[in-house]
Order: structure tokens, then C-alpha cells, then sequence
């Protein structure tokens, strides 16, 4: 039995841990291409961390003037041609995002972002385009 694939565009994509819509089964392949870059954040715990002891005690780390970014953005690029933008999501809700870039290079990283990502841009594509028409039984 052949999986239904659903095709739609976004503009960009922040990672959230959605829940899985009613409308979205286990064998539909996905595919929502991204126009613009896509970008992963990761916290820093260092930043973090200097951020809490400058907040305790100002004078202490002489060398901050300030708080720290608390947060890195990482863009997505693939990993043949270093494409960031154009990049088409492909896979199942819950297993990890296969990527396209417009040169018709694929990749699956295997990151714990991975997933949530694939699952953020299905949620977004739904929010943006509605629920694609159920397939003829």
C-alpha cells in the first residue's frame, strides 16, 4: 500500500514540540518545502550559567558588560552544495526530516531536532494551508 504524499510551502520554521493533529496519520509522506532559511537554536548552558553568576554578582566577571545571548541560531545548509534556502521537508509525523535542496541532494540528519523540526513544519503547513483533501478509499 502506497503512502499518500502531501505537498505544501512555508515561508520559515521555529522548532516546537507539537501534538500530532487528528487529521494527520502515521503513513502520510509529508512534504513542505521551506522558502526561506531554516534555522535551529540551541541553548548555551555557558552563557547561561556566566548570565546567573553576573546576575548574583554584577562586579564579579569584570569582563561582562551585560548579559550574554543565552541562545544560537545554527542555519541549515546541505551538505554537498552548502544550499540554505529552498530546502523541502520530507517524511512521516514522528520519524526524522529527510532534506532536499533545490540541486536534488537529500539528507536525513539524525539530530533530536530532527523530528520535532519535521513535526513543527507539518503543523505550520496545516495552520497556513488547512487540511489536505482525504484521499478516495
Amino acid at each position: 500500500m502506497g503512502a499518500d504524499v502531501c505537498a505544501m510551502q512555508l515561508d520559515a520554521i521555529k522548532i516546537a514540540r507539537p501534538e500530532r493533529p487528528k487529521c494527520v496519520d502515521s503513513h502520510t509522506v509529508w512534504q513542505v518545502p521551506v522558502e526561506g532559511a531554516i534555522k535551529i537554536r540551541h541553548p548555551d548552558h555557558v552563557a547561561r550559567g556566566l548570565n546567573d553568576l553576573y546576575a548574583d554578582q554584577p562586579g564579579l566577571v569584570l569582563w561582562m558588560d551585560g548579559y550574554l545571548p543565552e541562545w544560537n541560531d545554527e542555519q541549515l545548509a546541505c551538505p554537498e552544495c552548502g544550499c540554505t534556502t529552498g530546502l523541502t521537508l520530507q517524511g512521516r509525523w514522528g520519524d526524522h526530516a529527510t532534506l532536499g535542496c533545490p540541486a536534488g541532494h537529500q539528507w536525513t540528519p539524525t539530530a533530536h531536532w530532527s523530528a520535532p523540526l519535521l513535526q513543527e513544519a507539518i503543523t505550520r503547513s496545516l495552520d497556513e494551508h488547512g487540511a489536505p483533501p482525504m484521499p478516495a478509499v
